[in-house]
C-alpha cells in the first residue's frame, strides 16, 4: 500500500537508515511538498559523503538517493525531554 511522504522541516534531527548503515544527521534542506530533503551529518552513507540529497519514491514508499536510487529509511529523532 503507498503511502504518503513524511514531511520533515529543516533543522529536525533524523535517522538515516540503509541495511546496516545507521547515521544520525539534521535536514538541511525540505521541501513544501515532502517530496525531497536533504540531510546533512557525519560519516558516509549510501555512498554519499556528509550530505545525501533524497527523493520520494511512492511506488515503494521510501525516499531514494537522487544518483544511485538507493532506499533509505528516515526516521524523526525523539526529542529528549526538556527539564
Amino acid at each position: 500500500m503507498k503511502r504518503p511522504a513524511p514531511f520533515f522541516r529543516r533543522g529536525e534531527r533524523v535517522l538515516l537508515r540503509n541495511g546496516d548503515e545507521v547515521v544520525a544527521g539534521e535536514v538541511l534542506l525540505a521541501s513544501s511538498n515532502g517530496q525531497s530533503i536533504a540531510v546533512g551529518f557525519d560519516g558516509i552513507m549510501a555512498g554519499c559523503v556528509n550530505m545525501v540529497p533524497l527523493l520520494w519514491d511512492p511506488a515503494a514508499s521510501t525516499f531514494r538517493t537522487i544518483v544511485a536510487q538507493v532506499a533509505i529509511d528516515v526516521r524523526k529523532l525523539a526529542t529528549e525531554a526538556r527539564q
